[in-house]
């Protein structure tokens, strides 16, 4: 049996445990996350950019339909670059990512909410490559979809606003040919740790 239906059942399972402190936290249905990344490329793509990090930056809204179950839609941009002494590249991964999203609320406490989610990406990838003499070439994939799974925490801050540390794998097909091969599709895919707000609207 495929993996998915068995990461989303376990999390529709863990979401719907009782907790005696979700109720304070909770103010309203929707909220809004906006937040900064590091990432570390990993496959594929580190013949292209190696294995420095990259950052990355985006937004995120959420709707929780009931308390410790939600949905999210959001954004992103994530950039690596390498250069040696022949040439300098560039990878930007950037695109949409939707999912399902669970409050891990028996292993929280008053101050720390932890949650984990799983989703699809919806992503378009460009590779440049520039050399000694500044000439460039640049090839860019179409929208590819993929998958990405991740686990974080959530601190409050203030009233509504919460301080949510995150880690991420994220993965999707992308033909980068003949920059990164010379035919057929490559994979995208990096590891990525960051830090954001999240408000509740």
């Amino acid at each position: 049996m495929p993996r998915a239906p068995w990461l989303l059942l376990l999390l529709s399972t863990l979401a719907f445990l009782p907790s005696a402190h979700a109720q304070e936290h909770w103010t309203s249905a929707f909220s809004l996350s906006v937040r900064g990344d590091l990432a570390i490329p990993t496959g594929d793509i580190t013949r292209a950019v190696g294995h420095r990090v990259g950052y990355g930056f985006g937004a995120v809204l959420r709707y929780w339909p009931v308390q410790h179950l939600g949905i999210y839609a959001g954004w992103d941009r994530f950039e690596f670059r390498e250069s040696t002494d022949l040439v300098a590249s560039k990878l930007v991964d950037s695109g949409f990512r939707a999912g399902v999203e669970a409050n891990l609320q028996p292993f929280g406490s008053r101050r720390v909410d932890p949650f984990a989610f799983g989703g699809l990406l919806w992503a378009r990838t460009r590779l440049s490559r520039t050399d000694t003499t500044d000439a460039t070439l640049s090839v860019r994939s179409g929208r590819d979809a993929g998958f990405e799974a991740g686990a974080g925490v959530r601190v409050p801050v203030g009233h509504g606003i919460w301080l949510i540390p995150e880690g991420r794998y994220r993965r999707h097909p992308a033909d980068l040919a003949p920059l990164l091969a010379a035919a057929g599709r490559s994979h995208v895919s990096y590891f990525g740790v960051n830090l954001g707000l999240w408000f509740h609207l």
